[in-house]
């Protein structure tokens, strides 16, 4: 992330622009409509020029979705730059206005100069207060091939959001895949890609696969859109959410059918039958490791959701649905339920992962397939924390639900590197 000065006055001039606000041209086109003549040989004394005419103002429409070929990528962030860390809009939500456990915390890579950072096993301070140091840019020893995205979910108030979005509305998705260790840090902690309409998503009405009351009055039915992810509550497991399922379909892992890549596909659970859902982790316990999680419109009218394994095949499930028609935009989400709730979290059985910092999140490689794309700050017309779209160094942040008031609420706003802390 950038710092918070140097975003502004960057900012300052695109949202201008993006939101139809006035431009000037430094220089002005005669009234009379002749043309300048350059290099020009003048041969008589000149009159007194007159004043400058006022300026005429320059409006910079919203561009039409520029075309990508085929449906080929339409986005692709490796996180091997510093640039790469402002490709992506940002947010950390807490659903409740209450503390739940902790004020403070800790997560992995401790931080060096810029976006260097140490090894995963050093830490660095978290508070609830500070919001937009829970998302960060990592180069592990200064080593940018090895860059990637950080996200911490505080275990605070009932159920915490964090998220990044490309910063671009897409139209025609067929894929979405982005790489993210699959260790867990208890049965309360989750992962999702959704694709949901552009026009419903806000920071403060973020929905989820489990049967759980992210936020209240928003589900995959409220939102139209669909998402799959990981159910470690009720049993390891891969879900696809639809508005028909906004539950999600739920899969068996002892029915399975080999397919002839030698990835595995995992049947949806029969009515009549014990569901003991398929697994996510599968050995996997490293928090240097990621693997790729793969979202799929197969365009035949059903989603499939793959999650590599050690082995480089996949797990499969599938489930009918398809990725919403028109504008959308692309969410990778992580949850935290309450983390340390029923001996879960660091220090617990339940915990796999090495992780010194608890509830963090290592991702990267993050790409969408489709068939158009436009960028969020032009579509939405500037920058909005309610809509999510944030300028470099800066998150959108939210406390409470849409559709459920509390004293303590905190309406969506920008929270930005540097900023002094906030008052939950």
């Amino acid at each position: 992330m950038t710092k918070r000065s140097t975003a502004a006055a960057v900012v300052a001039s695109i949202v201008a622009v993006a939101a139809g606000v006035s431009v000037y041209a430094s220089e002005q086109a005669p009234l009379d409509g002749s043309a300048f003549v350059e290099n020009s040989v003048v041969t008589e004394p000149q009159p007194e020029p007159e004043p400058d005419p006022e300026p005429v103002p320059v409006f910079l429409p919203a561009s039409e979705p520029a075309p990508i070929e085929d449906g080929s990528v339409a986005y692709r962030n490796d996180f091997s730059t510093q640039g790469d860390a402002e490709r992506i809009d940002q947010f950390v939500a807490y659903r409740d206005p209450f503390v739940v456990n902790h004020t403070v915390g800790v997560s992995d890579h401790a931080p060096m100069d810029g976006s260097n950072c140490t090894a995963p096993e050093e830490t660095r301070p978290q508070t609830r207060e500070s919001p937009a140091e829970h998302v960060y840019h990592c180069f592990p020893g200064g080593n940018a091939e090895a860059g990637h995205q950080m996200a911490f979910a505080m275990d605070s108030s009932g159920y915490g959001f964090v998220g990044a979005l490309p910063d671009q509305v897409f139209e025609g998705v067929s894929e979405v895949s982005v790489d993210i260790n699959t260790t867990s840090a208890g049965r309360r902690n989750f992962i999702e890609i959704k694709v949901v309409p552009a026009d419903n998503v806000f920071v403060n009405a973020m929905p989820c696969i489990p049967d759980l009351p992210c936020n209240s009055g928003w589900d995959y039915s409220d939102t139209e859109g669909v998402g799959a992810g990981t159910d470690s509550l009720n049993g390891t497991g891969l879900k696809i959410a639809t508005p028909a399922q906004p539950d999600g379909y739920v899969f068996d892992r002892d029915n399975e059918v080999e397919l002839p890549n030698g990835d595995r596909r995992f049947e949806p659970c029969n009515a009549n039958a014990i569901c003991f859902r398929t697994h996510v982790h599968d050995g996997n316990t490293g928090i240097r490791d990621r693997y790729q999680h793969v979202f799929r419109d197969n365009g035949d009218g059903t989603l499939s959701f793959g999650i590599e394994r050690d082995d480089g095949a996949f797990d499969w499930v599938e489930a009918p649905g398809a990725f919403p028609d028109g504008p959308v935009r692309v969410i990778v989400a992580f949850h935290n339920y309450t983390g340390t709730k029923d001996d879960n979290g660091p220090g617990f059985e339940s915990n796999l992962s090495p992780s010194a910092g608890g509830f963090t999140w290592h991702w990267d490689d993050l790409t969408v397939m489709a068939d158009a794309t436009t960028p969020s700050l032009e579509y939405f017309g500037g920058v909005s924390a309610d809509r999510i779209v944030t300028p470099p160094g800066c998150i959108a942040f939210a406390q409470g639900q849409r559709t459920v008031t509390h004293g303590k609420d905190v309406l969506p706003l920008l929270h930005c590197e540097g900023d002094a802390p906030l008052d939950l």
